[in-house]
């Protein structure tokens, strides 16, 4: 498990520090395997990460549920099922 923080009072820095952000995930996601990232803590996934990624191995089952009670698709956030 990794977290990281930065804190920068420069906003012209905002660039550089998402990009900086992205290059310390890939590394980490890259070091583990894609075999080995079943899933992702979705407070970490910032809306970067497939939602098959945050679901892990529920990912199936909840795409099931999801075409029985909203197959419309009305209801979803920043990670969304489709539903099956």
């Amino acid at each position: 498990n990794a977290c990281t923080a930065m804190t920068y009072l420069d906003e012209s820095l905002t660039p550089s520090v998402t990009q900086l952000g992205k290059e310390i995930g890939k590394t980490i996601v890259d070091s583990q395997g894609k075999d080995k990232l079943d899933f992702v803590y979705a407070n970490y996934g910032c809306g970067r990460h497939p939602s098959e990624h945050i679901y892990g191995p529920n990912y199936a089952r909840l795409r099931k549920v999801k075409a029985v009670y909203d197959p419309k698709d009305r209801f979803h956030g920043p990670y969304p099922i489709t539903p099956a």
